[in-house]
């Protein structure tokens, strides 16, 4: 018998992504509902002709957007809200001080529906150019679009989730306007003291003053909170594989994904199926790190590299991520943006793109020699918090990091 739900990965790509799945969907729809935590107007304008004539159709819908950090666009919110006006539409924020973060969009037809469930906010990059995944889930029973039905009435009940008004999205506009204000200032800084070549450690300690301003999920008050968490859910998920019993790829690729989604390094989605092929060599190699947490930098890093060496795209990002997880006090992650970043501090003669071939145990002892130094210049508590300033730095000069593993 036929399976009622048909469930498969949606991407964002060339031909096609989440803007052109949403629409297709929106077309066949008699019933809609939107919870994301950002707005833009850059994905709202993708869609807003379609839904439009949809809404003119028939069509009944409900959006619930965020507005935690300032992100979410007021004009946005009022071209929504002038829909309501003429449409069956309804229109809440959420201002609740927990952060308000779902991506769901779920649609209703005369038969069955379709939800989407995953990363991508109503925004131009989350529709279409940035690396997003989701479940579109295809549900002939209607079962799970009641389920997201249950879930927005109930944030509603809760007081969650407020009915939109003009007056809520002036008191709101303020925020947005200094936050973008403030974060157009900290790039322009921050672009003025990379283009500085002889900066060297001050380059760094601009970088975090800027960092430390910024009040976005990028600033260092966020990060230090999101890669505290992250960190204890690493090194318990690495303890966890490191139990259990050799596993078949299938079951290994979930268990690799919740572990990388703490990590912080770019690449490591786009290897996962690679790696998830040789699940009982990581996982044997994982038992091997967590009781190596007591050696030198480069003893620790020579074991899980000759361990890892056959292990294809497990590259030393994923070996430096690991020993991170296992102690941030003694061991940095070393991989492109990391190496980029010790290079402002004027720190050279590592390679620029990190490989099991080209960095040794010495090598990567002398690395963490080197970020200690950092560290204690910058007065930062561990090497999670340099690796923040790294990646903040890395990523707002502009550069396009690519850091596959190796």
């Amino acid at each position: 018998m036929p399976s009622a739900v048909d469930l498969k990965l949606l991407l964002n790509t060339d031909d096609d992504g989440h803007g052109a799945a949403i629409e297709r969907a929106i077309s066949g729809a008699v019933e809609m509902q939107c919870m994301v935590a950002f707005l833009k107007y850059s994905g709202l304008r993708r869609v807003e002709k379609l839904l439009k004539r949809s809404l003119a159709n028939g069509l009944t819908a409900r959006f619930a957007v965020g507005l935690n950090f300032a992100v979410t666009e007021p004009n946005a919110l009022r071209a929504l809200l002038r829909l309501t006006r003429r449409h069956d539409l309804q229109l809440y924020l959420c201002n609740d001080k927990y952060t308000f973060h779902p991506k769901i969009y779920a649609f209703k037809r005369r038969r069955g529906a379709t939800v989407f469930i995953g990363s991508a906010n109503l925004t131009e990059g989350g529709l279409s150019r940035n690396y997003e995944a989701s479940a579109e889930i295809s549900d002939s029973t209607g079962e799970l679009y009641q389920s997201v039905t249950r879930h927005f009435d109930a944030l509603i009940d809760e007081c969650i989730l407020q009915l939109a008004t003009p007056e809520l999205i002036d008191a709101y506009e303020p925020r947005f306007l200094a936050q973008r204000v403030e974060q157009n200032l900290a790039k322009r800084r921050l672009v003025q003291v990379l283009q500085n070549p002889d900066g060297h450690l001050m380059q760094l300690r601009e970088i975090l003053r800027v960092m430390e301003t910024d009040k976005s999920t990028d600033g260092l008050d966020v990060q230090r909170r999101v890669r505290r968490t992250a960190r204890s859910e690493a090194l318990s998920q690495i303890r966890r594989l490191a139990r259990m019993v050799p596993m078949t790829p299938e079951q290994f690729l979930p268990e690799y994904e919740h572990l990388i989604e703490n990590f912080h390094s770019g690449g490591l989605q786009r290897a996962k199926t690679t790696i998830a092929r040789e699940a009982a060599a990581f996982q044997s190699a994982l038992a091997v790190a967590v009781d190596v947490v007591d050696l030198d930098a480069d003893a620790a890093f020579d074991r899980l590299r000759q361990l890892m060496l056959e292990i294809p795209r497990a590259g030393v990002n994923v070996i430096t991520e690991v020993l991170l997880a296992l102690n941030p006090n003694r061991f940095a992650v070393m991989n492109q943006n990391a190496v980029a970043g010790m290079r402002r501090g004027d720190v050279r003669g590592f390679p620029s793109k990190p490989t099991k071939q080209n960095v040794s145990g010495q090598d990567y002892l002398r690395f963490c020699n080197e970020a200690e130094r950092l560290r204690q210049a910058l007065n930062l508590d561990d090497f999670c918090e340099l690796d923040a300033v790294f990646n903040y730095a890395y990523w707002n000069a502009g550069e396009s990091p690519t850091d596959e593993a190796a």
